[in-house]
């Protein structure tokens, strides 16, 4: 009866001195929502915003970004990376078996046979055995670390997928917004040309002064530099777009126009704190520190 007691109380000392101690998210007190709100936030956070983004060539990027972004890859190719760490991680809580096989020749040296000496085989292994007692938790908090860090390769996978779909949609709205203004740099550039026109006509006439045609002539400039301003912005946001998608530079077909589009709700204030915890940033860094 001494002996069971003494290997139990051994036992209840070995497991408390474990290294370390188990990791719990810290019990923060937070409202639920902000005072004179009749918000729900499990409403807004579920909302399925990237379906709400309803045009078609804005879907067709996003996929082919997903698809293509080397960015994305490199996320993808670390959270596979981890996994394998994860599983060797996990192969310390097997036995470890290591053998040596060996076959010399006796009676030659070298490659070349010693006079005197029998040239025999000589066939001989070694094995080895070792299987580690997790005792004081080295192997279960060395697994605990590295499932961790899979985890927050995982929601640095997440973090990257929300950036590349956002800057997709960003700049491609931007797009939008510079071919509406084009469209009216453009127009605003043809009624400077009549305007001059007509300015000419006058100063040819005797009815006005040369100062008021060089005066239409100096506004048609400026609306000509709007107009190359704007399309070299759009030629830098279509670079920008390629880039994303992981692709040589090419005009980005546009969809719907910009005053068509059906932009997600706006967020509304007296969203819960909870909703943070759903930020791919914040779940990574737990984990890290965790």
């Amino acid at each position: 009866m001494r002996s069971v007691c003494g290997v139990f109380l051994s036992a209840v000392l070995f497991m408390s001195c474990a290294m370390g101690p188990d990791y719990s998210r810290p019990d923060i007190e937070t409202a639920d929502q902000f005072r004179m709100s009749d918000t729900e936030g499990e409403s807004i956070a579920n909302l399925p915003w990237w379906e709400l983004l309803q045009d078609e060539e804005l879907q067709h990027l996003i996929r082919v970004a997903l698809e293509e972004n080397k960015n994305l890859q490199e996320a993808a190719a670390s959270v596979e990376e981890f996994q394998a760490r994860v599983f060797i991680a996990r192969m310390d809580f097997a036995p470890q078996l290591t053998t040596q096989l060996n076959a010399p020749v006796l009676g030659k040296f070298g490659g070349f046979a010693v006079q005197g000496f029998p040239s025999n085989f000589s066939y001989f292994g070694i094995g080895n055995l070792n299987w580690e007692i997790d005792i004081w938790g080295r192997i279960r908090r060395s697994n605990e670390a590295a499932f961790g860090d899979l985890l927050a390769r995982e929601e640095n996978r997440r973090a990257v997928i929300l950036q590349l779909v956002s800057g997709v949609a960003g700049a491609y709205l931007d797009l939008l917004q510079f071919d509406m203004q084009l469209d009216i740099a453009k127009r605003t550039l043809g009624s400077w040309e009549e305007s001059v026109k007509i300015a000419k006509a006058r100063l040819r006439r005797g009815v006005s002064s040369r100062l008021d045609a060089d005066q239409f002539e100096a506004e048609r400039a400026n609306a000509a530099a709007r107009v190359a301003q704007f399309e070299r912005q759009m030629v830098q946001k279509e670079n920008e777009l390629s880039v994303f998608l992981g692709r040589n530079s090419f005009r980005i077909p546009r969809g719907q126009i910009l005053t068509e589009q059906i932009f997600p709700p706006k967020v509304p204030p007296g969203l819960p704190s909870e909703l943070l915890q759903r930020r791919p940033d914040i779940v990574q860094a737990e984990h890290e520190l965790a």
